[in-house]
């Protein structure tokens, strides 16, 4: 990042502060203009770093495969939970029945009526088979399902 946008964004940091602690309309747009003045001083110290990677595609092809993955690494996984026990989840079955349970727990009630036992009972399971059907949707659309250590392919 350039000196210049280094500078920019330490300007947008202090105008958000300002606007925080004053909370009003014209700190705000000072702050948006600040932000905006940001983002473009930003892209534009990127430009000249990715075309000069792409110059060196042939001298250094390292440097171009390094900034082609840091752009495409994406992390799909659930993090591991923490159940009310203290004890975490291991494996995505568990993550899904523990998520399962929070949103049975935090079912809304509808206005006049209570939920009867059997209402809470047929929400809770249509939103355990909607979270497993999603999960298992996903784990199979992205290959979680493999007896592999992730990050390591198998050739």
């Amino acid at each position: 990042m350039s000196f210049k946008a280094l500078t920019k964004v330490k300007k947008k940091h202090k105008s958000w502060q300002h606007f925080m602690s004053s909370n009003s309309g014209s700190d705000y747009k000072e702050y948006a203009k600040a932000r905006n003045q940001a983002k473009n001083e930003i892209r534009k110290s990127i430009k000249p770093y990715k075309k000069a990677t792409v110059k060196e595609v042939l001298k250094n092809p390292k440097k171009f495969w390094g900034y082609m993955t840091s752009k495409t690494n994406t992390n799909n996984s659930i993090p591991q939970l923490q159940k009310d026990d203290g004890r975490t989840t291991i494996n995505n079955l568990d993550k899904a029945n523990s998520m399962n349970e929070y949103f049975c727990s935090v079912f809304s009630r509808e206005r006049g009526k209570p939920p009867t036992s059997e209402r809470r009972e047929y929400a809770c399971k249509t939103m355990d088979s909607i979270i497993r059907e999603h999960l298992i949707h996903h784990m199979m659309t992205n290959n979680l399902f493999a007896n592999q250590q992730h990050g390591f392919p198998v050739w």
